[in-house]
């Protein structure tokens, strides 16, 4: 119960940062982190969810980013056949294209700053979670 808290937090913090705050592609990176280190179905409610609240408090288009992040997802499960796709080389390239294809698909610049600061928050918050975090969802 204690690691449901803990994800669901993380989601609304990195939601309304992400929304209000800053552009840097925070949700996205919580969903690729949480897919490799968890890799449960759940991810995908998840996302779709946290598209719809993201669209809405950064007032675009509802459902631009839940399709997106659902397309992200499947792309990563696609690749989790050929890859480990729980490795941080993985996570860091996943997390800079994702990011970058994100940050284009909305509009905002600087691409290449951004999708650099969220691969670098990808290693952290990987890190962080796989130290505080067990795999047993």
């Amino acid at each position: 119960m204690k690691q449901y808290l803990i994800i669901v937090l993380l989601f609304i913090i990195g939601l309304l940062l992400e929304g209000i705050i800053t552009t840097v592609p925070l949700v996205t990176v919580l969903l690729l982190v949480f897919y490799a280190i968890f890799r449960k179905k759940w991810v995908y409610p998840a996302a779709i969810i946290l598209g719809i609240g993201l669209d809405f408090f950064a007032m675009r288009q509802i459902g631009i980013s839940s399709a997106f992040f659902v397309l992200f997802l499947f792309l990563i499960i696609v690749y989790e056949q050929k890859f480990e796709i729980a490795t941080i080389p993985f996570l860091m390239f996943a997390s800079f294209f994702g990011s970058f294809a994100f940050l284009m698909l909305i509009d905002h610049k600087p691409f290449f700053l951004q999708a650099g600061a969220s691969s670098f928050l990808t290693l952290i918050l990987y890190k962080a979670m796989k130290v505080t975090v067990k795999e047993s969802i």
